[in-house]
């Protein structure tokens, strides 16, 4: 699994990309499940080299958390980003 987060910042605008590619070997599946307190991108099953992105702007005081669980081989880990 590869995580990977850039970040932009300009005068007024700040944002964010997030990208989550599967990288798991062996054809193994990666659900994810992303979620702020303000937001909830869903539920995503991802093939083997297949990837999620979502790009957002953080709000103004650059605090924005969201929590993703991902689930491979029946194991279950929890990020935040």
């Amino acid at each position: 699994m590869l995580l990977f987060v850039a970040s932009e910042a300009g005068i007024l605008v700040h944002k964010v990309d997030l990208l989550i590619y599967n990288d798991l070997q062996n054809g193994t599946f990666l659900t994810i499940h992303c979620k702020s307190k303000q937001d909830d991108l869903g539920v995503h099953l991802l093939a083997y080299r297949d990837y999620f992105e979502v790009k957002f702007c953080p709000n103004m005081f650059g605090t924005t958390l969201f929590y993703c669980s991902m689930q491979w081989d029946a194991t279950r880990h929890w990020f935040d980003i």
